[in-house]
């Protein structure tokens, strides 16, 4: 059950290091078939993010090794942490950066594998590194822009939340056929830069000392700005007091006119457009979003079409809560310019917060079928070509009476306190570990990693690999070699550091 890309085997060995092997089978990797000046120009060099790379021939048959000590696979790495939008632009940048400054080692570009399961990292995602394959040819390899493109989407559904445009942006130009390797660098270092001032704002004490600054002059008697501020109002009150009060009705009355007009004036402008024109707009919003998730049916498009969605219903429920919330204070007024009696009644019965209520309940019949019909179509649709969405976590809770289909008989025994707890192996990957929110089933014993184990099964027989977990795993005593998938037979233990899980096939 060893993965294999490009035609190629993937293997996993743990012997004076951790190392990746990569070889073909059936016929095997032959020397001639080597780039030589390639092979010559990473054995006598360390290039930069680029794994360390040893050429094993035996009887003209090559074997290519991969130190990958003390490093993370990029998959189980996302899928522990998640990734920020800060993180997923520099991440694509050290991988971009390192393509191009591969060149000057005479490296091929198209020969760097773009997989997450062949990118490691080491402890940030500034520490990345990328597998080479000195081969002089690699026919089933697509080209870089679309293992690029490919892996960015990937990327995108580990994102912890979607914000900016920026992921717009790079959708936009990997779907574009112009595609440059310096154009994309060009690009994402810009979208960093961005993202980093926006993770640091402007520290809080200069927002502060205005006020400071305020409250000295103020509290100084012998500043003259104190003393015009102290002045001013006392000439313009005394008149006002001495005139007979015969007419100050009159000035108190045509005041109060004064301030009711202008206040009908601004809720005249505040009223907006129709609920029929937000509706049609939104339809519209939804026919385009959904249009662009057609044309790209992936795993990351479906994340970012669905948050799309979500900002055109919060939209259309601002517009409908603001401008009708306006209009209903609009109306209120006018009454309240006909009579008095009137305006001491609605002062009394008018309840702001039942009116949002009945504001916010209204559109939610309209908007919410509307975003259904769209999303399940869409999904149905193409159902059949987001395979990537049975491996994350929230599809398998959806597609959970049709995974314990695939192995209902298949599970694990454990002892606890002299209980006997049974753990059912549903779906095709079943992770153990202690981060809730990336494994299968929680397990919280010390020793045991965020994601430590994983339970593979193609519908007839399992498998199981160690993830990189610090302390290891053993199966049936037998140390593990990280990442390297181990054929599980009835009856077999695996130890996890102080517990222990007996497999059952059923």
């Amino acid at each position: 059950m060893n993965e294999t890309i490009y035609g190629l085997t993937c293997d996993f060995e743990q012997q004076n290091g951790h190392f990746m092997t990569i070889h073909r089978e059936d016929p095997s990797i032959q020397s001639d078939e080597l780039a030589k000046i390639q092979v010559n120009m990473m054995s006598s060099n360390t290039i930069d993010h680029v794994l360390p790379l040893e050429v094993q021939e035996i009887d003209f048959n090559v074997k290519f090794y991969y130190d990958i000590s003390s490093k993370k696979m990029l998959s189980q790495y996302v899928r522990e942490r998640s990734l920020t939008m800060s993180e997923l632009y520099e991440l694509l940048y050290r991988i971009g950066s390192t393509i191009e400054a591969s060149k000057e080692f005479m490296l091929n570009e198209q020969h760097f594998v773009l997989k997450d399961s062949f990118i490691f990292v080491e402890n940030d995602v500034k520490e990345v590194y990328l597998a080479y394959i000195p081969l002089k040819q690699l026919d089933q390899k697509p080209d870089l822009h679309a293992e690029f493109r490919e892996l960015f989407f990937q990327l995108v559904g580990y994102v912890k939340s979607l914000s900016g445009d920026g992921v717009q942006q790079l959708t936009s130009y990997f779907n574009g056929s112009d595609f440059q390797l310096k154009d994309l660098l060009n690009k994402l270092n810009i979208l960093r830069k961005n993202s980093k001032q926006l993770v640091t704002p402007a520290p809080t004490p200069v927002a502060a000392q205005p006020s400071e600054i305020k409250k000295i002059q103020y509290s100084s008697p012998q500043t003259p700005r104190q003393e015009k501020i102290e002045k001013k109002p006392e000439p313009k009150e005394e008149p006002i007091q001495k005139k007979p009060t015969k007419k100050t009705p009159v000035k108190k009355a045509a005041a109060k006119q004064k301030e009711k007009k202008p206040v009908k004036n601004q809720q005249e402008e505040k009223e907006g457009p129709s609920l029929i024109v937000i509706l049609c707009l939104g339809f519209l919003a939804f026919a385009i979003i959904w249009k662009l998730y057609t044309s790209i049916p992936s795993e990351g498009m479906l994340y970012i079409c669905s948050g799309l969605s979500i900002a055109v219903v919060a939209a259309g429920y601002y517009f409908l809560a603001v401008y009708g919330k306006g209009s209903n204070e609009a109306e209120d007024i006018e009454e309240e310019m006909d009579t008095k009696p009137k305006q001491s009644k609605r002062k009394q019965g008018f309840s702001p917060r039942k009116i949002d209520e009945q504001e916010l309940e209204a559109p939610k019949p309209m908007e919410q079928p509307m975003a259904r019909a769209v999303n399940s179509e869409n999904y149905f649709q193409n159902l059949h070509q987001e395979t990537t969405l049975l491996s994350q976590p929230e599809a398998t809770a959806m597609l959970e009476d049709q995974d314990e289909q695939v192995s209902t008989l298949a599970y694990l025994e454990i002892s606890r306190n002299g209980q006997t707890e049974r753990i059912n192996i549903t779906g095709d990957s079943f992770i153990i570990g202690r981060n809730q929110s990336s494994v299968s089933y929680f397990e919280d014993t010390v020793g045991v990693s965020r994601t430590h184990i994983e339970i593979n099964t193609d519908g007839t027989s399992f498998a199981v690999k160690d993830l990189g977990s610090k302390n290891g795993t053993k199966l049936n005593g037998e140390k593990l070699v990280a990442y390297k998938p181990y054929s599980l037979n009835d009856g077999d233990t695996i130890k996890l550091a102080k517990i222990s899980y007996t497999f059952h096939k059923g």
